[in-house]
This record gives structure tokens, sequence and C-alpha cells, in this order.
């Protein structure tokens, strides 16, 4: 198709994903833990120095882990060399990594823990990601969707907003790392620690609240990155609502005008793409074309406009819907 040149491989019994944000990592982390993607599994000690021990209800666990009595760790778990788990403690579809330490009484569900995090006493994880070094102090309320960066520590009983990203990074290095992943954004120069989206946050209060500390309580350590406000959305590489200067309501009504305009403008784009597509399936079913002909004006159509196959699809289901439903006449039988 205009003269490129498309080399494809298709996968009969092998597993293959990309891990592009945190949404297919959690994907990808629980079809390896779960045995979907054998003889990947934590139990094949495929990286130097691994010991995983397979256990029922995919329960596995490396020599030298200290798990208290009354402890309780459910299915889906993995529990890594050095890992030490308090009275009290429920584990559940979680990752711990080498040398963690859990407290009493913490609770830890669908979590992924890197190597050499504290979880103090009566702390609360749901849905989130702590890398290399975090900490979390006694009490604190760590919602679904949060991811935590190397070296931050959260302070007692504190309660970060549910989807946020903190770093303790330098706003040089988070800029840098912006412009990386996201080239055709008009975003970059947006300050670190004052980025939110959502309902949870105002981008001018969590703005105030990361100068303070605030956000990570008391002692904490870490600035916000930002704040996406879906599940769907995490690492999606864009912010709902672009951050805006706390002094400057005007400003900020501008930006929230030209989002809402662009994402009606995209609504007309999409609409004119299926309407196009529609009555191409449908003339080409008038006409009695061949299929493949259809594909090859369909594809046109796609690239024409950059759009996905599934894009294409839901153009294509209600034309050939509507065409199938329509009554045909029948051509009288000759003896």
């Amino acid at each position: 198709m205009l003269g490129k040149t498309i080399y494809t491989h298709v996968l009969t019994s092998e597993y293959a994903a990309r891990v592009h944000d945190a949404h297919t990592y959690d994907a990808v982390s629980r079809d390896i833990v779960q045995r979907w993607a054998f003889p990947l599994v934590p139990d094949s000690s495929l990286l130097p120095g691994a010991s995983c021990t397979y256990g029922r209800g995919c329960i596995y666990k490396e020599k030298g882990v200290s798990l208290a009595r009354s402890a309780l760790v459910k299915r889906d778990s993995v529990l890594g060399r050095g890992a030490s788990v308090g009275e009290g403690a429920i584990i559940s579809s979680s990752v711990l990594g080498r040398d963690c330490t859990i407290g009493l009484n913490v609770v830890l569900e669908n979590c992924y823990l890197w190597g050499n995090v504290t979880v103090e006493d009566g702390a609360s994880l749901q849905g989130a990601i702590c890398c290399d070094g975090v900490v979390v102090r006694a009490g604190a309320q760590i919602r679904v969707g949060t991811i935590l960066g190397p070296g931050v520590v959260v302070g007692a009983g504190a309660t970060p907003p549910a989807y946020s990203r903190f770093s303790t990074a330098v706003a040089d290095e988070m800029s840098d790392d912006e412009d990386d992943d996201d080239e055709d954004e008009d975003d970059d120069d947006r300050p670190v620690g004052a980025s939110c989206a959502g309902a949870a946050v105002t981008a001018a209060t969590a703005a105030a609240l990361a100068e303070e500390g605030e956000l990570l309580g008391a002692g904490g350590v870490g600035v916000l990155w930002k704040v996406v406000p879906t599940p769907s959305s995490i690492g999606g590489g864009t912010v709902a609502v672009a951050a805006v200067d706390p002094e400057s309501d005007e400003d900020s009504e501008e930006e929230e005008e030209e989002i809402v305009g662009e994402e009606y403008a995209q609504e007309e784009e999409d609409l004119n793409f299926a309407a196009e597509v529609n009555d191409t399936v449908k003339r080409a079913v008038g006409d009695n074309h061949s299929v493949d002909n259809v594909a090859l004006e369909v594809n046109a159509l796609k690239f024409a406009q950059n759009r996905t196959f599934s894009d294409c699809v839901l153009a294509i289901l209600p034309a050939l819907l509507e065409v199938s439903l329509q009554p045909r006449r029948l051509e009288p039988a000759t003896l």
C-alpha cells in the first residue's frame, strides 16, 4: 500500500505482548502469574539467582521469605526473596519484590511492590505500583491506580488521590521523559507538581498541596507528577487537563475551551469516517462487488484518515446488519 512493504508474523501458539502503560503491565503480569504465558512463569527461574517455587492457587515464594502465622496470602501472589510479612497482613493478587517489609495488619490488593519497599503497620494499598525503595508509613491509604516512583515516602495516615503519580525526580528530568513519550503534545512546559486532572483534585489545589507536601502527608518525600481521571487512561501518555497557572483563571478557561473544541472536532471526524465506510459497504453489496474489492476500498479509507482496524470494524458492522435485515426479492422458480 502506497509503495510500502509490511512484513508480519502470525503467532499461533506463542505469547507476545507489548507493555506500554500501567494497564498492560498489570495484564501481562497477571498472565504470567496465572501461567497463561507458560513456560514464561515465575517458577521457571529464568533470571540468575531466581528460586521461586509454585504453590496451590498460583502462589509463588522464593527462598528466605518470612511469613507470620496469622498473615494471609491469597491466590495469584508472588513473594520475593527476603520479603517479610507481619502478623495479620492480607496479601491478595499482589507481587512483592525482594527484601520488601510488610508490617502488621497491612492490606495489599492487586499491587506491585518492587525491591526494598517498606509498608508500615495498618497501611492499605489497592491497585498500586511501588517502585524501588518506596516507604509507606503507618496508616496510609494508597488508592487504586497510584504509582509511586523510586524513593517516594508516603507520610503516616496520608491518602493521596486515586490514579496519581508521584516522583522524586527533579523538574528537568521529568520534562525530558515527557518529551520522549509525548513528542506531539503541547503540554511539555507544565510545571512538576502542578499537573493534575479529574474530580479528586483540581490543578490549583494540587499545585498548592504539592508545594506544602500535604498530598504525601507529614514527612512525605516526592512531588505530584500528574493525576489521570480514569483507569483506562493510566499510562496513556496524555493528561485530561493541561497544567495551568493557579493565579490565571482566564488561561485555564481558554485551555479548557480549546480541549472541548478538539474533542468536538474529533467526534465529527469519527462520524464522517464511519458514514463514508458505511456508504462504501452498502454500495459494494448493492453492486455485488467482491470481498477483495471492498477490503481494498476500506483499507484505502483507513490509511487515508490514519484509522485503526477497530474503527473500520465499528463502521462496517452496522452496514452489514442493515443490509442483512433488508427483505430480498425472490426470483420466480423456473420449471
